[in-house]
């Protein structure tokens, strides 16, 4: 039996029965919430950032009251709400007054002063706690160093829920309306970049929930046949192909190409006597386009047999990164477990994702390398092991999958013959002949 596949009362295609419990479990690690309706025979999909509400209030504070700029605020309000509505989330500007701790997932609280004097922004997040807040000030922090806007967070302040969010933007003093513009914009995008990574959570697929079911749903094909849209006219392809290629040409400038290979060096070492296996190796990404390449992140992916892995290599967890990290005239350089519950992962999914302990270019032509990676296994024989390689490059979209992969397979060995089963053997074998 079939069951029918709607989104938005949009009905995007069909769906075997049996793919089902697959379809879900894919669908939800893509960010989407997935429901059966059995009695219409329906499968119903909706972002999970719909079902999120976000409210945006003005900070008065009236020891710095005189310093606010309510104009700038409005702006930044504007476009986060504007930002935040195209990504799926319900979100109000409200003027204070009693809220409910239930009533949205997340209450942000902002002021904008203007400091006199001052040359570079200067964004002040307090918290109830950084815990589960941990990827939401990494983004911001690296955000606020793209646009030379200094990031500080407070920790402490206990006196609020934690749904709540208090930001002071401390911006220097503008003339122009053009410039207050400007810097609104770049506020505002910094700060929604940030609230977005909360509340897609922690699952590496969950910003797949940013793109329409439809361009989703391509990438699930087992068991799935989507309705059939009619092609469109030679002329509007044409017309489209025109619009496509114009803004490509802005995007990407002639000459300009990012592009990388990834790949394993690796050799085995085969301990019989204490049924081992061993992988020594490295996984280098090289720069094979024109342009810089900035802050790989690494997902190792095992499987099966992971939780008897054990992988050691120069990667430490974050809380070891100030005390081991190597430290030479450029600053800290190494690289870090990208979770603070990286061990977990590994055990339940078989995935470490590591990335650069500091900001780190790869320029073209240039190899950066994750080196002396040593993985050793137990084997009993008949297991047929393989390590694949993910890089992603977040800031430009790009992902790439390693050109080779670490595989081994260890052949179940055959009991040894006794005399009398030789024997028995050998009599079977004569009266076949005759």
């Amino acid at each position: 039996m079939d069951l029918t596949v709607q989104s938005g009362g949009k009905t995007l295609g069909r769906l075997k029965e049996e793919y089902f419990p697959v379809f879900q479990y894919f669908l939800r690690e893509c960010g989407f919430d997935v429901r059966r309706d059995s009695e219409e025979n329906q499968v119903l999909l909706e972002p999970v950032l719909s079902q999120k509400k976000v409210a945006l209030i003005p900070w008065y504070d009236r020891a710095v009251a005189s310093l606010r700029n309510k104009q700038q605020e409005k702006l930044i309000f504007d476009k986060m709400k504007e930002f935040l509505e195209r990504a799926g989330v319900t979100t109000n500007i409200l003027q204070g007054g009693d809220i409910r701790e239930g009533d949205f997932v997340l209450q942000v609280h902002l002021a904008v002063l203007e400091i006199p004097q001052t040359k570079d922004p200067l964004l002040e997040m307090t918290l109830c706690t950084s815990i589960h807040f941990e990827k939401m000030m990494d983004v911001i922090r690296s955000e606020c160093k793209k646009c030379k806007i200094k990031a500080r967070f407070n920790t402490e302040d206990k006196q609020f829920a934690p749904s709540v969010i208090k930001i002071r933007m401390m911006s220097p003093v503008l003339s122009e309306e053009k410039n207050v513009q400007v810097y609104a914009e770049k506020y505002a995008s910094v700060i929604t970049n940030g609230l977005l990574s909360k509340l897609l959570g922690d699952a590496p697929l969950s910003v797949f929930s940013l793109l329409s079911v439809q361009e989703v749903l391509k990438f699930f094909s087992p068991g799935f046949q989507a309705n059939r849209i009619p092609a469109p006219a030679p002329e509007a392809k044409r017309a489209v192909a025109g619009q496509i290629s114009q803004k490509t040409r802005k995007l990407f400038p002639k000459g300009v190409m990012k592009k990388a290979e990834v790949y394993f060096d690796y050799h085995f070492l085969v301990d019989h006597q204490h049924s081992k296996v061993q992988i020594f190796g490295s996984l280098h990404i090289k720069n094979t386009g024109t342009a810089v390449l900035r802050n790989p992140v690494i997902c190792l992916k095992f499987q099966p047999g992971h939780q008897e892995m054990k992988m050691t290599g120069q990667i430490l967890p974050k809380n070891y990164v100030e005390t081991k990290a190597v430290v030479n005239r450029e600053g800290v350089k190494g690289w870090q477990y990208l979770k603070e519950n990286w061990f977990e992962d590994f055990e339940q999914k078989g995935e470490l994702w590591i990335c650069p302990i500091h900001e780190l270019e790869i320029v073209p032509g240039k190899t950066e390398s994750l080196s002396n990676l040593q993985i050793s296994y137990p084997y009993t024989g008949g297991e047929n092991v393989t390590v694949d390689a993910y890089v992603y490059f977040s800031e430009d979209g790009l992902e790439y999958g390693a050109n080779n992969r670490i595989s081994w397979a260890v052949l179940e060995e055959k009991p040894a013959i006794s005399g009398e089963n030789r024997e028995e053997d050998a009599s079977r074998d004569n009266k076949r002949q005759k």
